[in-house]
């Protein structure tokens, strides 16, 4: 999804940072795995959002399929029945 793209992009941005590898000590910060941690979290969270958010707008639509396809199944079961007499 966007929101893992999106994370990805800035956990790189982090890495090659003055906290992550482009530190002045040549190690990684203090602040490195924090803020990485805080990354995943807020990336857990939006990703969370984002997954109800497609639920809820495509069960509507896939509930309309579901009895479009269920009343296409009872025609046909009528009709063979009414065909077999």
């Amino acid at each position: 999804m966007t929101v893992v793209l999106f994370s990805g992009i800035i956990f790189t941005f982090i890495l090659f940072s003055e906290i992550g590898l482009a530190s002045p000590e040549g190690i990684v910060s203090a602040w490195f795995w924090p803020v990485t941690a805080g990354l995943a979290l807020i990336t857990a969270v939006l990703y969370f959002i984002a997954l109800k958010s497609w639920s809820k707008k495509y069960e509507g639509l896939i509930r309309a399929k579901f009895e479009e396809l269920l009343e296409e199944e009872r025609c046909k079961i009528l009709l063979r029945h009414i065909t077999s007499r």
